[in-house]
């Protein structure tokens, strides 16, 4: 896992959850939000829809597992404006042709 970034709440952005979560360690997302949430950080939600694609998951599945493992940890509120950004991105980003 590493820093990608801050948010607008000086919260540290981590990368690399996914890989962490699915293939090298197997730890499960809940419990991997659990220990970020208690350091005051949150997952780059980009790289890890990015990373799930790699790995063969589709956009519905990302999708789900999101919604079924945010809210319990961060709150719906939190949950409802990952999914919008995820919604956005893989509609206007992820779809776009390359130029």
């Amino acid at each position: 896992m590493y820093v990608t970034g801050k948010n607008v709440d000086d919260q540290l952005i981590i990368g690399n959850i996914f890989e962490n979560m699915s293939s090298r360690l197997g730890v499960p997302l809940e419990f991997m939000l659990e220990i970020l949430k208690k350091n005051n950080m949150v997952v780059d939600w980009v790289k890890f829809y990015e990373d799930s694609k790699k790995m063969g998951w589709s956009y519905k599945t990302t999708r789900f597992r999101v919604d079924s493992s945010v809210g319990d940890i961060y709150g719906s509120v939190y949950r409802d404006e990952v999914l919008k950004r995820l919604d956005w991105y893989h509609e206007h980003i992820d779809r776009c042709p390359s130029g």
